[in-house]
């Protein structure tokens, strides 16, 4: 008997209505979406770029579902708003900041003041800035940025050569009719200066050159202008905010001022600890025009103008053109993979495409890399690109991995059981469940643990569901056996006589009953109508069921053996004898018996014992095997074979005595001894006293003898009293 279930599930989610997420059933026809990080929504279908906060101290602002921009707070510049400035807030007052590194600045202070902010103003000083910086940093600064300018020069180093195979070395004769794809990268960007020209209320600082107003007219107020320093270098820069590939400068002067310009130096820095470097030229302004073409392309955040010859410098405009555009990289479409075995598969892609306005051949690095392995579960895929200008672009795309694998279910062994009923209740331990994805997952059995089960085997199924509705099931057998006996009933001991060596008995069948099986039969060992012979002999009468099981019950049969048992004995025996005892000796009885052979007789008394004179029964006699018991009898007789008198011999005549002793009498016939009337040792009275002894053998003849015992009694007495004295 097998007993099995079907189940029908409506699964709810195999539509996949949760896109990128992971669908849960909460019932045949309803479901929940569990979205991945960074999407929201019933199906998971909106996207938020900032969810994984990638600003870091900044604020990410959302400007499609896929893309992001970072607002730094003060201090804080890049993309990420990973990199510190220290020079941010400005610490140096009217002179420069130059930051050491990303926590620590430098002040260089203008000519007439000094201390570490530059806050305090000396006119009669003369220290030029580079001598303010060694008399107020110790020794730590200084080595910390000849250190760090080394490393950027060897940065710079690495990156004028890539971009010379990036420029193919442009003519130095380009014009800005040539900026092409290039961009205004200064405008509205922070500007210094190392000093500023004041004319009354109005001031003339460095961000009026990046106001974006082209005008040449100085006095409309939107040039720049450093004032006039004696013996001092003068110097204008502006910070882009980030680093970038720089191609042309183009200067706007004023149109009163054009010629000051001429020999001005532009040059391109990455740290403001670098500005007055002479390293990094762009290039000078020559005469006649005021563009300045970077060849090749330097790589800065800081792009400066420097004048040597006098000791200031006007601008209308600076207009820094580099490469700003970012890259277009292209991700593979979104991607889906079964996971079976474990709960994570490896994924591969092909590389995204990335295209660029100026750069070829770039290529994009992927996060996580493809050939990784991906659990299953929704995961973004993050691919950057970043041209010679350093400007990143970058995509999306998800891997999403589904569970494919069915739930495995180790069912416990076969299980057997034995009832003495028709049924029994069968339990077992949980089945174990092990999944590539889902923990905790338990199988259901189909009869359940704790059934009652009929004799019998049946097949029971356990099944498991894993949460993306996938099924595992295992299956094992119950088997229960009968584990009654048959009950055999014997007929009662049965008791019979005989006389003869064997004994035939029959008997009735034994009755057998047994819980399942019906019209059983037992056996007997041995079998009805075999021979018995006398004695007790056990009978035992077995029965077996379908379930191998055997029962029995035993009986005796008792033969018992009735008679047939002669003892035969010898003759009378005659013995004739001169003695009072003899020996006699005689042959054994013979013994037959209806059943058991080599049966002897034992005798009483027994042949060789010693018998008196006259006649002795003696009785013989045997048992047999059954404890029937015979006997016989015979007479063992002896006769005294004896004529002759017994001779008494007495002792002479006793005189003199008052307490009369003899010796022992004489008689002759085999050792008899007299018997004397009165005694010997008796007392006698004075006068004659007759003695007379006698004599009776064993044939009963008597013989006798007289003596006479006479003293006088003075004399005897005397001689008494003499013996008496003299025996003291």
């Amino acid at each position: 008997m097998q007993v099995k279930a079907m189940y029908w599930i409506v699964f709810a989610c195999s539509s996949s209505p949760c896109g990128p997420g992971t669908c849960m059933s909460t019932n045949p026809s309803g479901s929940t979406c569990v979205c991945p990080e960074g999407y929201s929504g019933d199906d998971c279908s909106i996207y938020n770029a900032c969810s994984s906060s990638p600003c870091g101290p900044g604020t990410c602002m959302s400007t499609n579902p896929s893309e992001y921009t970072c607002v730094c707070p003060e201090g804080y510049l890049g993309d990420d708003c990973s990199t510190y400035n220290a020079c941010s807030s400005s610490p140096c007052g009217p002179g420069t900041c130059m930051s050491t590194n990303p926590s620590e600045y430098t002040c260089v202070c203008p000519e007439g003041y000094l201390g570490d902010d530059c806050s305090t103003y000396n006119d009669q000083s003369t220290e030029s800035p580079i001598e303010d910086i060694a008399t107020s940093n110790s020794m730590i600064y200084i080595i910390a940025a000849a250190v760090t300018a080394a490393l950027i020069l060897l940065m710079i180093v690495v990156i004028i050569i890539l971009l010379r195979k990036r420029r193919n070395l442009k003519d130095e004769n380009e014009t800005t009719d040539d900026i092409g794809l290039q961009t205004v990268l200064s405008t509205g960007k922070v500007a210094y200066q190392s000093t500023t020209y004041s004319s009354g209320r109005i001031s003339y600082h460095a961000e009026l050159a990046v106001d974006g107003d082209t005008s040449s007219d100085f006095s409309s107020g939107s040039c720049s202008r450093t004032a006039a320093s004696a013996g001092a270098t003068a110097f204008w820069y502006v910070d882009l905010g980030d680093t970038y590939s720089i191609d042309y400068v183009n200067v706007f002067p004023a149109t009163q001022f054009a010629a000051t310009l001429t020999g001005i130096e532009v040059r391109v820095t990455s740290f403001t600890n670098s500005i007055l470097s002479s390293t990094n030229i762009c290039g000078s302004i020559p005469s006649g025009h005021h563009f300045v073409n970077c060849n090749p392309s330097l790589i800065g955040r800081y792009v400066s103008l420097h004048n040597s010859n006098i000791n200031e410098i006007i601008v209308c405009e600076v207009q820094v053109n580099g490469d700003n555009i970012s890259p277009s990289v292209d991700c593979p479409a979104d991607i889906g993979r079964g996971a079976s075995i474990s709960n994570q598969v490896t994924v591969t892609w092909n590389d995204p495409s990335v295209s660029d306005n100026i750069d070829t051949g770039l290529s994009a690095t992927c996060t996580p890399p493809s050939g990784s392995l991906f659990h299953i579960g929704s995961t973004d895929v993050y691919c950057s690109a970043r041209d010679m200008a350093f400007n990143s672009g970058s995509c999306t795309f998800t891997v999403s991995v589904f569970d494919t694998g069915n739930p495995q279910v180790t069912c416990p062994s076969n299980i057997e059981e034995d009832t003495g009923t028709d049924q029994t209740t069968v339990t077992w331990d949980d089945p174990s469940v092990s999944d590539n994805f889902d923990t905790g997952l338990s199988a259901t059995c189909v009869p359940p643990s704790g059934s009652s089960f009929n004799i019998g085997s049946y097949s029971v199924t356990c099944t498991a569901t894993d949460n993306a509705g996938r099924e595992g099931e295992c299956t094992f057998i119950v088997t229960v056996n009968d584990g009654r006996i048959p009950i055999v009933i014997c007929p009662d001991d049965i008791t019979m006589d005989t006389n003869t060596e064997g004994t035939t008995v029959t008997w009735d069948d034994p009755s057998v009953s047994n819980n399942v099986d019906t019209g059983l039969s037992a056996t007997c060992t041995p079998p009805s109508g075999s021979l018995f012979n006398a004695g007790s002999t056990n009978v035992i009468c077995t029965a077996t069921d379908s379930a191998g099981n055997m029962g029995s019950c035993q009986f005796t049969v008792i033969i018992n053996d009735s008679g047939g048992l002669i003892v035969t004995c010898p003759d009378n025996i005659e013995e004739r004898t001169n003695i009072e005892q003899v020996t006699v000796t005689w042959d054994d009885p013979s013994v037959s018996d209806n059943v058991d052979n080599g049966l002897s007789a034992t005798c009483t008394p027994a042949s060789g014992s010693s018998f008196n004179i006259g006649s002795n029964g003696v009785k013989c006699t045997a048992t047999d095997i059954a404890g029937n018991v015979g006997s016989c009898q015979f007479t063992v007789n002896i006769i005294i074979d004896d004529s002759d008198a017994p001779v008494v011999t007495c002792p002479d005549r006793a005189k003199n005595q008052f307490t009369v002793t003899w010796n022992d009498l004489l008689v002759s016939d085999n050792g008899l001894s007299p018997t004397c009337s009165p005694p010997s040792g008796s007392l006698f009275d004075a006068g004659s006293t007759d003695v007379t002894c006698t004599s009776t053998d064993i044939a009963g003849n008597t013989g006798s003898c007289e003596f006479t015992v006479s003293f006088d009694g003075p004399t005897i007495l005397r001689r008494t009293r003499e013996r008496m004295i003299a025996q003291r």
